[in-house]
């Protein structure tokens, strides 16, 4: 029975997410360190901004000399490294230094610009990387006279060493052309610490929140298939920094997240979810920290495709179309991280099981797809079958919460002059289901169930003259793919991934990676992957107008069976605290194959996200 009912409604119903969510469709980005908190304050001769990240980052830092419609800009490039939804991604200022601060991501590189007004430079002092102050003042003629450009101390100035400065002088400036370079270190002295309440010891508390909308509508009309849906969904968080010591510190984060998603199709659960975010305290001292709590952590170093990234579960009830960070759902777990000269080592323990989020039936990008509705939509089945398949449940079968079934992971990380590198294992659970039996009818069960995993990964980065090299390897026990049958069959599987990114100093970006994902003991009655599987893929974005208009394209082609995605948008960000996109998703080639089989859900779409 089950042979004739995909014979009738064609196999391109039944495609499946298992697959994607370890090598193809949708370029999404991924991070490591993030800026926690981004502070500032100005005297008529001095603004000082400071950065705050939670871990040490590789980073570069450029001046942008003036041109005829734009004033100076300084910049640096946080490498691997996201912002915090606490921050505002434009902070204005408007002070006699300084215009705005603003920042946008780019692949795993967060870009900090400073919009200095007219004849300002910028220094840069770093505190291990960790904390770093971006002084703004008046171009002055000689270094002799530049009192107020000087570093105020980073903390205790008895017992750490003066920090370094990265200086642009006004000559300086003047001999760089457009295309910008990095400028050496020197040491300077201290500042007076008029300044000091910007690393301020005391407690404090942080309010900030989201609220995103998001609708899609399909090029074309099938009464077997969504041709809408919608999402509403809001971020409401609580950081809480504790007092400042000499030798620890303690701090809190606490997040609500309120998800509605409406489907077009009227047997989809339309119900509205009110779930924890994130809730954890962290725990730092100079050479560890532990955190506790509900925590999203990220793994791997490829800028797209991360086949390392798996320590938390995924939201796939839009697919893999969604940010990856708004995708990834946090997990309970204990986090250990102890940090040497040029070696970390981290060890994780997830006590409960925590799987992805999707549907199986009667979306777009369910398990299942349309399959449910394409049958009873379907005119020349008997009304039996249609009754079947509207009868059809999933009855899944998880983990307890026992020792036996904890998840425990450890990564070993070390860095050299030019590059970092990873090393990590995972003993776990496959966090999408394993299909143990699909039902015939009178049977109207589909049994699902979730397996134990372990994944052995290697990572690397560099970046040389503004280029980045970044790749992962993974080798997975056992990966769950579906049959022709609509069952699981596991496969051994290794996915390589290596790329390379360029950011311009007009703001430009380039990404291009490749993807081979290969399976060992290869069937052919898997569904959409061949043994070996290459894809190519990638983002090309301009940022124009200061900032405040974004143009993007986003593709992948998968070379083994000449399948592709592509992602033009347009985002606009020049109201204050608001993003705005428009764009498109279009997939193409043949309904056997894994992208082709979406070609029905092309889309255009629009997101309005409000922060505050």
């Amino acid at each position: 029975m089950k042979e004739s009912i995909t014979s009738k409604v064609g196999i391109r119903s039944v495609s499946l997410l298992l697959g994607i969510l370890l090598c193809t469709v949708a370029p999404f980005t991924s991070y490591a360190a993030e800026l926690q908190t981004i502070k500032y304050t100005s005297t008529p001769e001095l603004t000082r901004v400071i950065l705050q990240l939670n871990e040490s980052v590789r980073f570069q830092i450029y001046q942008l000399p003036a041109s005829q419609h734009e004033s100076n800009r300084c910049y640096i490039d946080l490498n691997s490294t996201r912002q915090a939804q606490s921050l505002p991604q434009r902070m204005m200022v408007n002070d006699s230094n300084l215009i705005k601060i603003r920042s946008g991501v780019h692949a795993t590189t967060l870009r900090v610009v400073l919009d200095l007004e007219k004849n300002r430079t910028c220094a840069v002092s770093v505190d291990n990387n960790s904390r770093i102050i971006m002084d703004v003042t008046p171009s002055l003629p000689s270094a002799s006279t530049r009192v107020n450009s000087r570093v105020a101390p980073l903390a205790n100035p008895l017992t750490e060493p003066l920090p370094k400065i990265l200086d642009i002088t006004a000559e300086e400036t003047k001999k760089q052309s457009q295309t910008t370079k990095p400028i050496q270190q020197q040491p300077l002295e201290l500042l007076p610490a008029e300044f000091a309440g910007l690393t301020s010891s005391e407690s404090s508390f942080t309010t900030w929140g989201w609220l995103q909308g998001f609708s899609a509508v399909d090029f074309k009309s099938d009464p077997a298939e969504d041709d809408k849906m919608s999402r509403l969904k809001a971020r409401l968080g609580v950081d809480w920094r504790g007092e400042q010591h000499d030798n620890y510190s303690l701090q809190g984060h606490v997040s609500l997240d309120i998800d509605h998603i409406f489907y077009d199709n009227a047997a989809a659960d339309n119900t509205t979810d009110v779930n924890p975010h994130e809730a954890y305290l962290q725990l730092s001292t100079t050479n560890w920290d532990f955190s506790l709590g509900k925590q999203r952590v990220r793994w791997g170093k490829s800028d797209q495709l991360s086949p390392l990234d798996t320590i938390n579960a995924d939201d796939l009830r839009q697919s893999m179309t969604v940010n990856l960070e708004e995708r990834k759902i946090p997990s309970w777990m204990a986090r250990l991280r102890w940090y040497g000269q040029r070696v970390t080592i981290e060890t994780i323990i997830q006590p409960w099981f925590q799987e992805s989020e999707l549907e199986y039936f009667d979306s777009d990008w369910a398990l299942y797809r349309n399959l449910r509705q394409s049958i009873t939509e379907n005119p020349t089945l008997p009304v039996s079958i249609k009754d079947y398949a509207a009868a059809i449940r999933v009855d899944e079968e998880q983990p307890g919460n026992s020792l036996e079934n904890i998840s425990a992971a450890t990564r070993l990380t070390w860095k050299t002059d030019q590059a970092d590198f990873g090393l990590s294992y995972r003993y776990g659970w496959e966090t999408l289901p394993f299909i143990s039996s699909f039902p015939a009818p009178p049977d109207e069960t589909v049994m699902a169930t979730y397996k134990r995993q372990q994944i052995t990964g290697f990572e690397w980065e560099t970046i040389i003259d503004q280029i980045g090299f970044r790749g992962e390897i993974a080798y997975i026990d056992k990966v769950s793919f579906l049959k022709d049958d609509l069952t699981s069959q596991r496969h051994a599987v290794s996915h390589l991934v290596t790329g390379i990114d360029y950011t311009s100093a007009s703001e430009w970006y380039f990404n291009l990676q490749t993807s081979w994902y290969k399976v060992f003991n290869y069937e052919k009655e898997l569904l959409f992957f061949e043994e070996d599987n290459l894809s190519l893929l990638g983002e090309i974005r301009k940022t124009v107008w200061r900032g405040n208009l974004e143009f993007s394209t986003k593709f992948n082609y998968t070379i083994t069976d000449q399948s592709s995605y592509l992602q033009p948008a347009l985002n606009l960000k020049y109201f204050p605290n608001t993003d705005i996109e428009f764009g498109a998703m279009i997939f193409n080639g043949d309904g056997n194959t894994l992208l082709g089989s979406y070609d029905k859900a092309d889309q255009v779409y629009a997101v309005i996200k409000v922060s505050f």
